[in-house]
């Protein structure tokens, strides 16, 4: 009996020992360790795209650099309803012959700069009135020109090309063409052709003209006295325009400048006389 007794003993001895074990293990101080196989924390779910309702634009309503030597680059005081067409604008619509037609405007958004562009179908030409750069400076000279409608050039590469003819010519000698405003290879993003050349310097005002070969919008002419030092030399009849373009340009400034005189020259004895405050 006795032996049974220390055996019992042991044996309560034994699982008391187990139970103090097992308490010692779930202390609240004790950290449990992360799987080894936890991956990178869920990435947030990807946003909604968001469809703009605006864009908000600057637009300038004086136009262009107030150095312009156009007198309407943005074309902002030309565009007139069809019953004012024929008064002394900064621009002014002809026909191939010389007759002089309206244009009508675009606003806003569509133009390139401004509040307003000229819109002008194919076969229209348009003529900017500007005048000569201080001493005879050279001339930097550009124009935006955008094709639009079914009759626009499909291949980016050519579309600039086949837009328009763009000169500088001398506004009081008719037929007299200063200097290409060269195509662009390739129009912007959004479309816009921009016209580009560089102009010796004349003592003669210049006009800018614009032959449009297709339907288009026209906006930010510019001409500037240009800083540039490359050399220029005149046109050559194998340079230049054929005599047929010459010939077209100077009825077109005939026709024009008939229209739309700005000085009939000295006035007679007589006439200054008349004038005189009886």
């Amino acid at each position: 009996m006795k032996a049974l007794f220390v055996l019992a003993g042991l044996s309560l001895t034994a699982l008391g020992s187990v139970g103090c074990a097992g308490k010692e293990s779930l202390s609240p101080t004790e950290q449990t360790p992360a799987p080894t196989d936890a991956g990178p924390p869920d990435a947030p779910p990807d946003a909604e795209p968001v469809t703009p309702v605006r864009q908000v634009m600057t637009r300038n309503p004086l136009g262009g650099p107030p150095q312009n030597l156009l007198a309407d680059g943005d074309f902002e005081l030309s565009v007139v309803t069809s019953d004012r067409v024929g008064g002394q604008y900064g621009w002014i619509g002809a026909t191939q012959d010389g007759g002089q037609v309206g244009f009508d405007s675009e606003t806003g958004g569509t133009c390139r700069s401004g509040l307003r562009c000229a819109h002008a179908a194919k076969g229209i030409i348009l003529y900017g009135r500007g005048t000569a750069a201080p001493a005879k400076q050279k001339i930097d000279a550009t124009i935006w020109l955008k094709a639009v409608g079914p009759d626009a050039e499909p291949d980016p590469a050519k579309v600039c090309k086949k837009l328009a003819t763009v000169y500088l010519v001398q506004c009081d000698n008719p037929g007299v063409v200063w200097a290409n405003v060269k195509a662009p290879d390739g129009p912007t993003s959004d479309g816009w052709c921009q016209f580009y050349g560089l102009a010796g310097g004349s003592d003669i005002a210049l006009c800018m003209y614009v032959d449009l070969a297709a339907e288009a919008l026209a906006d930010a002419a510019v001409m500037l006295p240009s800083l540039s030092q490359k050399s220029l030399s005149p046109f050559s009849l194998a340079s230049g325009p054929s005599a047929e373009e010459r010939e077209k340009v100077r009825v077109v400034m005939e026709a024009i400048r008939k229209r739309t005189p700005f000085d009939r020259g000295p006035r007679s004895r007589s006439e200054q006389l008349d004038l005189l405050p009886r």
